[in-house]
């Protein structure tokens, strides 16, 4: 179900397809992989180089229905690559494609559901491409004409783990914290071209840096029980990291102007525990930490307990 374009002179967009397993017995494995990520194609060079094409990840989904599935040996991949923005040879750089993480989700259901997925399981991190660079300008080449490309923007996707009436585990290979991801990253920015041949004129600019969103972290317990190994510790990551930025181009007059880092914006974990099934959910894990974080905006953590209760006990909260 991958989505993955050949390299071309135009933009080749990605979009990751769907798989959707329902598993009714144990998988005695641990090298299985359902995946549907996607990778934008890379700009072709020529005087200009072509932009990259999006890469956008599809859905990853496993569940798990009325009986122990024990440590799930199948991971979920929903990552999104931007195809990275041509070279200009002559010209202006062309622009990284967007990333843009997709959908991995386990739901274990049934009075006798059970299943324990470790971390580094379940990826849907979403990455910008990176920039061309300009190129060197011929003689009379314009300023304008020679720009750096600019990043794509990252985009984490979103990761869903669900209780309903079963109990889900979360577990870890290091046995050290159980860990969840969904991160967004910004493509850098290419450089500006050279105008050293052109009297009077200063190199081009770079291109803008891309920015990074985190996505969504989601655990939902509804009538049934999401707990980390033993106490295990739990570390929820949703954050945003924007790209590096370029160094303008060297000309007759002076260089270009550079750019900075591009901004990241932190994504959204919520804990939302619910009664159904004629039971109260409960989620329950060891010490934990959330990380919303965005350079230029934090995210958003929710705990919502919408049972009886308790419904949500942790062992002491970072955030």
């Amino acid at each position: 179900t991958q989505g993955v374009p050949v390299v071309s002179c135009l933009n080749g967009a990605a979009l990751g397809g769907g798989a959707s397993i329902a598993l009714l017995t144990p998988v005695n494995s641990t090298n299985l992989t359902v995946d549907s990520s996607a990778v934008g194609g890379t700009g072709g060079y020529s005087l200009a180089g072509a932009d990259g094409g999006a890469g956008r990840g599809g859905t990853s989904d496993i569940s798990v229905s009325g009986f122990d599935a024990g440590t799930v040996g199948v991971s979920l991949i929903a990552e999104g690559t931007g195809g990275n923005g041509g070279t200009g040879l002559q010209l202006a750089g062309g622009n990284g494609g967007t990333g843009s993480g997709g959908t991995a989700r386990l739901t274990v259901s049934g009075a006798n559901g059970k299943a324990r997925l470790l971390d580094g399981q379940m990826a849907v991190d979403g990455t910008g491409g990176n920039g061309g660079n300009g190129g060197t300008g011929p003689a009379g080449t314009a300023t304008a004409s020679l720009t750096g490309g600019s990043g794509g923007t990252g985009t984490g996707g979103t990761i869903a783990f669900v209780a309903q009436q079963g109990n889900a585990i979360l577990g870890s290979f290091a046995l050290a914290a159980a860990t969840l991801q969904s991160v967004g990253t910004g493509g850098n920015a290419g450089n500006g071209g050279t105008a050293l041949l052109t009297p009077g004129a200063t190199g081009g600019n770079a291109g803008l840096a891309g920015d990074g969103f985190g996505g969504t972290l989601a655990l939902t317990a509804i009538g049934g029980t999401i707990t980390s190994d033993a106490g295990l510790a739990f570390n929820g990551t949703a954050s945003g990291t924007g790209g590096a930025g370029g160094t303008g181009g060297a000309g007759s007059a002076g260089a270009g102007t550079s750019s900075i880092a591009g901004l990241a914006n932190g994504g959204s974990i919520q804990l939302l525990s619910q009664s159904g099934f004629g039971q109260n959910g409960l989620i329950q894990l060891g010490a934990t930490t959330l990380n919303v974080d965005g350079a230029r905006a934090a995210g958003t953590i929710s705990l919502l307990d919408q049972t009886a209760g308790p419904g949500i006990i942790i062992g002491a909260l970072s955030a």
